[in-house]
């Protein structure tokens, strides 16, 4: 989430200020449907990439799930969110899903 340039500031590691601002706008676009701002939120919360948001991988594959939604469910159809997602499922970073046949 920090890797942004904000008011001339290259991230928020030493802001926290900063951050929770980067982090606000960032999941006010994910709720507007914006798929880099669900697939950011996904990779915080499974902590695959530098973020103060907490381990949770529940709300994780659902960032990632939304970012990879296909347009006929009104997604976006991400590739980079099927590819992430993917990557998490095969990796074992989150407990598996099963849906009845």
């Amino acid at each position: 989430l920090h890797a942004t340039k904000l008011a001339g500031a290259p991230g928020a590691r030493g802001n926290p200020a900063l951050g929770a601002e980067i982090t606000r706008w960032t999941q006010m676009a994910a709720a507007a449907g914006e798929d880099d701002a669900a697939l950011r939120l996904g990779r915080a919360h499974l902590k695959l990439q530098p973020s103060p948001l907490p381990h949770d991988p529940a709300k994780g594959m659902a960032y990632l799930e939304a970012a990879a939604r296909p347009r006929a469910e009104g997604g976006k159809n991400s590739p980079v969110g099927h590819y992430t997602l993917a990557q998490v499922l095969l990796a074992g970073l989150t407990p598996s899903r099963r849906e009845e046949v």
